[in-house]
């Protein structure tokens, strides 16, 4: 007869009344949907793929020419076109909401305890460019603040660029509208191979 050792029970009970999940792999936290509003999509592009991007960034020690461009921040949203924008701000913060409800409800059985999304990053990777990989627990001003890390595919019609995890053991060629979420501990080491042709445009931000 098989007896269940009691320091194993006790742990488990601990660790269900915490609201941690039991026994998972670590694919099993990455979340990945095509979820996000095509039109949502175009009005984005449509609006800001033109602009200026802050090129060669602080990321430039593991990237090559990551462009990146605020799009949520203040001054970009009051100025020309403010109502587009700030129209466009409001619909991202929407699906966010949605992201956060999915992810809590699909992948973890508790409550996600998030309290703030980070303002919401445009990604443009050209021919060439590539990301290698790494976590994003120190990303940012409030380092190690970062609980789940989103990227949203903004458009497909580019090569190479497939979003990577554990040393390129795990990849997804992503498509418009697709979203992946995962913890953004040092346990999800992520990146995006070289762009082969084309522009890849993303979405990132962090729940914390």
């Amino acid at each position: 007869m098989f007896i269940e050792d009691k320091s194993v029970t006790k742990k488990k009970n601990i660790l269900l009344q915490v609201g941690m999940p039991l026994f998972k792999n670590l694919e099993d936290f990455i979340y990945y949907k095509k979820i996000f509003p095509e039109n949502l999509i175009s009005d984005i592009l449509s609006e800001y793929k033109d602009l200026s991007f802050d090129r060669d960034s602080h990321h430039n020690k593991i990237s090559r020419y990551l462009g990146a461009l605020d799009i949520t921040s203040l001054s970009l949203i009051n100025s020309k076109n403010s109502y587009v924008r700030q129209k466009i701000y409001v619909q991202i913060n929407e699906q966010i909401q949605v992201l956060i409800k999915e992810y809590s409800e699909l992948i973890y059985p508790y409550n996600l305890p998030i309290i703030e999304a980070t303002p919401c990053s445009l990604r443009q990777m050209k021919e060439g460019d590539y990301y290698k990989e790494h976590d994003d627990d120190g990303v940012g001003i409030n380092t190690g603040s970062h609980k789940i890390t989103v990227s949203i595919c903004l458009n497909d019609n580019y090569e190479g660029g497939e979003f990577t995890f554990f040393q390129e053991s795990l990849s997804f060629r992503l498509k418009k509208g697709d979203v992946l979420m995962f913890p953004s501990s040092f346990q999800y080491p992520h990146g995006v191979k070289k762009i082969t042709k084309g522009t890849r445009y993303q979405l990132v931000l962090w729940l914390r």
